[in-house]
């Protein structure tokens, strides 16, 4: 199994690439969740459209249509690692669809493991009214609306710290990747970075 924890574009444009191209007409299995999944961008790609809210230009259908690849997309939004190696209510885990066949693999995941989208709006929240910009002033309304009080903010940005929450991620990394190694000793795993929601320093 080939490994990339770069984003997709770096590893595609990668001028050294260290493997051949996956051929056209391979079976590419993409997992993950709502980052992976893109719910609301553009035309939903089930019909009916289901929970997962799959998107038909995600980037797992933008990759196969310009690879030519043999798509089977399992995002889901709101999954987690345990949803990649389990079943999740209805849905069987995601892994399943991976058979030997499998030519490429990609996954973007663990965000919802950590906290990562919900502990960033609430450590948001925390700076002083005056040192929030519009957006953000009006998305800690919403929150507070919505029955979030400040205590539970507060929790949320702190678990994003939590470095339990990290060390049970990376396992749940490691037992991905060492699961689709005995699925498709073949395949190729690309995990996919989240896209980055905040500069590193400032709003």
């Amino acid at each position: 199994i080939g490994f990339c924890t770069l984003a997709l574009a770096s590893c595609a444009h990668n001028p050294t690439p260290t493997h051949a191209p996956v051929a056209p007409g391979s079976k590419y299995v993409a997992m993950g969740s709502s980052f992976a999944s893109g719910p609301g961008v553009t035309t939903s790609a089930d019909s009916p459209p289901n929970r997962c809210q799959r998107s038909a230009d995600n980037y797992a259908h933008q990759l196969a249509r310009k690879r030519n690849l043999n798509l089977v997309d399992v995002s889901c939004g709101g999954a987690t690692t345990a949803h990649i190696l389990g079943a999740w209510n209805e849905l069987p885990a995601q892994i399943v669809a991976i058979t030997p066949d499998t030519a490429l693999v990609t996954i973007t995941i663990g965000g919802n493991d950590v906290g990562f989208v919900s502990g960033l709006m609430a450590g948001s929240c925390e700076a002083k009214p005056e040192q929030r910009s519009s957006a953000v002033a009006t998305m800690c309304d919403r929150l507070i609306a919505y029955g979030r009080s400040a205590p539970q903010m507060q929790a949320a940005a702190q678990a994003l710290s939590d470095e339990a929450r990290w060390t049970k991620l990376e396992r749940g990394f490691d037992q991905i990747a060492a699961e689709v190694r005995r699925r498709a000793p073949q395949a190729r795993l690309v995990f996919v970075d989240y896209v980055s929601l905040v500069p590193n320093e400032g709003l």
